[in-house]
């Protein structure tokens, strides 16, 4: 299998959330990144990435964190300007508590 693959989140998905969120990302967070920070490359020059699994590749900020067993973001308050969580809520025993996790670091204005 090759470190990448186009569909493992599917390119239509990827071109959605990016046409969504526009210009400007700033400090980005993805839920459940897998391997998805070549989607967002160049979008985004400040990308934390947090899975449960390790990625097949390599990127600089990436935490293994269960977010069912740990339900804490560990960032301080209005860290974030984008946040992506795409395909991970559902899969959660708490979604709710990490849905107010995800408010309490995006920045007032967070996309």
């Amino acid at each position: 299998m090759a470190a990448f693959s186009p569909n493992y989140c599917g390119i239509e998905k990827a071109n959605a959330i990016i046409n969504f969120i526009g210009k400007g990302w700033g400090k980005t967070l993805e839920l459940g990144c897998g391997n998805d920070f070549l989607y967002w490359k160049g979008k985004t020059k400040d990308y934390t990435g947090i899975d449960i699994n390790k990625p097949e590749i390599k990127f600089k900020k990436f935490i293994r964190q269960n977010l069912d067993d740990d339900k804490i973001l560990h960032f301080s308050d209005n860290t974030f300007d984008t946040l992506i969580a795409s395909e991970v809520l559902e899969h959660l025993r708490y979604p709710d508590v990490i849905c107010k996790e995800i408010n309490r670091v995006a920045k007032p204005h967070a996309k």
